[in-house]
């Protein structure tokens, strides 16, 4: 496994609790090549990054194995995200690597949020820039523990959502 020592994402002392002050473990899912979790900055409830752990810097430099990797925890998550909510039909995906180290964010589009269809990219911007959140490196120590109260109710919920997607998983390979 090719790993940075200055790349957050590639540390799991680093990606799996918030931060050294808000010790709040954010993490949903893990094996041995990705890992969910939710952001420290997340734009709306439900937002979660996947993240390949070997390090890759673009979707460029990722091999077809690991994009299928991260592929498969996308339809995975999806399902859970838009059961998850009742009113979510789609979950929007957007590949970054702007932290250099290539992950998917995946966002449950809710219809009270976002009614209709088309345009996405545009409701999202638009979306990042009515909230313009603080980024969670520049709150103060109140802050911090405010978002961070947010993130475990998320991370909570989401995990919950997860159990009972695998139990229903499992339940419906049984009866085929």
């Amino acid at each position: 496994m090719v790993r940075k020592k200055d790349c957050w994402m590639c540390k799991k002392s680093e990606y799996r609790i918030l931060d050294k002050e808000v010790r709040i473990k954010r993490i949903l899912d893990e094996d041995k090549d990705c890992y969910i979790i939710v952001p420290r900055d997340p734009l709306i409830f439900g937002h979660v990054l996947i993240v390949l752990k070997k390090h890759r810097n673009t979707l460029k430099d990722a091999i077809l194995d690991e994009l299928n990797l991260l592929n498969k925890q996308v339809l995975k998550w999806s399902k859970i995200l838009t059961e998850a909510f009742d009113d979510c039909k789609n979950v929007y995906l957007t590949c970054l690597n702007d932290e250099h180290h290539l992950h998917y964010h995946l966002f449950p589009v809710r219809d009270k949020e976002k009614p209709g269809c088309g345009c996405g990219h545009k409701w999202l911007g638009d979306y990042e820039g009515r909230i313009s959140k603080k980024l969670f490196e520049n709150c103060c120590k109140a802050e911090k523990e405010s978002r961070g109260a947010y993130i475990r109710k998320t991370v909570k919920f989401l995990k919950k959502q997860k159990r009972l997607f695998e139990g229903d998983e499992r339940h419906r390979r049984r009866s085929l």
